[in-house]
């Protein structure tokens, strides 16, 4: 399946199961995955149902086609310029290896690819080591492997690889109370998109609730357990309110200190996701 005629997703499956409601037999797509601990993960999927129902429409069609003409499906995503997020970047530290890092990939806040990772090797002319990208791959039976996800032109490999190498060159910083592992599984996820938040929460965030946060960019990214959402709640609050407080009391030779205050200004809708990981 191709996306924008940049990104090609490999191995997306056409499978007949019973309808949920009818119990009736119809045709649904599986995209391609791989195993982590005794559990199949999605390679890519799409991260709303409405374009999930999008891909299913756009494969089956191509489906019918290829019974027909071979042909491949495509899938257009709106803007026509993609958007890329990078994200949990996973540091790969062992001597002697060339592999530096894992990480997930968002387009256009759509579609996720995983596993896509920064490897060393020597740049062919110079012969220096450099960063590489490498996508998601699974082997085949002849033990050559092949990527499930991939590039399709130079131009978008390039800015997805410029993407992934800022991202592992500027980690994101790691705040809160409590490693993130050990906050435990009943968890409530919220996104400020103010990254001044994080310099006044732990001032009003009362020290006896376990948070972790991390800054990316100009979000700050919050979890705690649901017991304590309420009191996240009054504390990102009073932070805001500190935030435009402060900023009110600069003067106007402050100028690059205010800009970064004034995000904290911004009356931006708090997103909230509900995930298993971060």
């Amino acid at each position: 399946m191709l996306i924008n005629d940049n990104i090609a997703i490999q191995g997306v499956k056409v499978y007949e199961a019973p309808n949920k409601e009818t119990g009736e037999p119809e045709l649904k797509i599986g995209m391609p995955s791989y195993k982590n601990r005794g559990k199949y993960l999605d390679t890519a999927f799409p991260v709303t149902s409405e374009l999930r129902q999008e891909l299913t429409s756009t494969v089956l069609a191509a489906y019918d086609e290829a019974l027909m003409y071979g042909r491949q499906a495509k899938h257009e995503l709106e803007p026509e310029a993609l958007d890329i997020h990078v994200s949990k970047m996973k540091p790969f530290e062992k001597d002697g290896s060339n592999l530096k890092a894992f990480c997930q990939v968002t387009i256009n806040q759509e579609i996720v690819i995983r596993n896509i990772y920064l490897y060393e090797a020597p740049n062919k002319e110079t012969g220096e080591l450099e960063l590489k990208l490498g996508m998601p791959s699974r082997q085949d039976g002849y033990g050559k492997y092949h990527n499930v996800v991939h590039a399709v032109t130079p131009r978008f490999h390039a800015e997805l690889k410029e993407a992934v190498i800022h991202k592992y060159q500027n980690p994101d910083k790691i705040i809160g109370n409590t490693p993130y592992e050990k906050l435990g599984d009943d968890l409530k996820h919220i996104t400020q998109n103010s990254q001044f938040v994080e310099n006044f929460l732990a001032d009003y965030l009362d020290n006896a609730v376990s948070w972790s946060g991390k800054v990316d960019g100009a979000e700050t990214s919050i979890a705690v357990n649901k017991r304590d959402e309420a009191a996240l709640s009054e504390a990102l609050e009073a932070a805001i309110a500190a935030g435009i407080e402060a900023a009110n009391e600069l003067t106007s030779n402050d100028l690059d200190e205010f800009q970064r205050i004034a995000a904290a200004q911004i009356e931006g809708i708090i997103k909230e996701t509900e995930t298993e990981e971060r």
